[in-house]
């Protein structure tokens, strides 16, 4: 599994695909915003070389405080062309991120989040070749030693890592790991769409000649008049199903004549 280190973000164009990243959040936004039909909420990372990366977590339940402090491993799930699509690299004025994805359309999680017990192995950065030189100047005056030799220090092995939560006296409560999407807000019925559109259309067309409605028909500003005005119909039926209903117009005015006689007979006097 490639777990990359965010200090190779810089390296890679946006829209790179990422297998597995190995972070700690140290800031979480405090709730979601509005992100097209979902949601997204804003996080800070480091890693454990100390590279750091704004992450951004699209259609996740709302991440409390309790993301902030645990290592996590984010392993990305592949689509049915074997593509990994959980975890992508994004620009944001000219300044790379990480986006991580929750659930697909279906509802099937596009990633899993396996909280580590220790701090994970510090990752190799990708870096670039260098650029390829000619070969250095032969010299006599050097005695090259070609005997094999022993490595000072052994290499290191990563910590073992854990696919479950750490233990609850390490941490504080867990997130939940099965993310769901959230509800989006439902718009209009749809017949009632289909009323203010169609009342919008009708109105519009009025007074078109009937030799000029084709060439109407594919004029972008006829539809966007019908847009503006089928959505000022929807808002007026929205506000009259929340309760919000103007005076009547025809109810009967007060008969101020037959008032103003009858205040003019009382005895006003004490």
């Amino acid at each position: 599994m490639t777990i990359t280190p965010l200090s190779a973000l810089a390296l890679l164009p946006a829209g790179t695909n990422l297998e597995c990243i190995e972070i700690q959040l140290t800031k979480v936004d405090d709730a979601p915003t509005a992100f097209g039909q979902g949601t997204k909420q804003g996080s800070f990372a480091t890693d454990a070389g100390g590279a750091k990366s704004t992450v951004q977590f699209i259609d996740f339940e709302p991440l409390d405080r309790a993301w902030v402090g645990p290592w996590m491993q984010i392993v990305s799930h592949k689509n049915g062309k074997g593509d990994f699509t959980g975890i992508e690299v994004d620009e944001y004025n000219g300044k790379k991120r990480i986006r991580i994805r929750g659930n697909d359309q279906h509802g099937n999680p596009r990633v899993t989040i396996n909280w580590l017990e220790t701090i994970p192995a510090v990752q190799a950065q990708a870096a670039q070749p260098p650029a390829r030189q000619g070969p250095p100047a032969h010299r006599t005056d050097i005695v090259y030693d070609t005997t094999p030799q022993q490595s000072v220090r052994p290499p290191m092995s990563p910590p073992p890592r854990q696919s479950g939560p750490p233990p609850q006296a390490a941490r504080p409560p867990q997130p939940p790991t099965q993310i769901s999407r959230p509800p989006v807000p439902a718009g209009p019925h749809g017949a009632t769409v289909g009323m203010a559109v169609k009342e919008a259309f009708s109105a519009l067309i009025k007074g078109v000649a009937a030799s000029t409605i084709p060439d109407e028909l594919r004029n972008p500003t006829f539809w966007q008049d019908v847009h503006q005005a089928a959505s000022e119909m929807l808002h007026v039926c929205k506000a009259l199903e929340a309760g919000d209903i103007a005076p009547s117009i025809v109810t009967a005015l007060p008969d101020y004549l037959v008032e103003e006689t009858a205040a003019a007979q009382e005895n006003w006097k004490a």
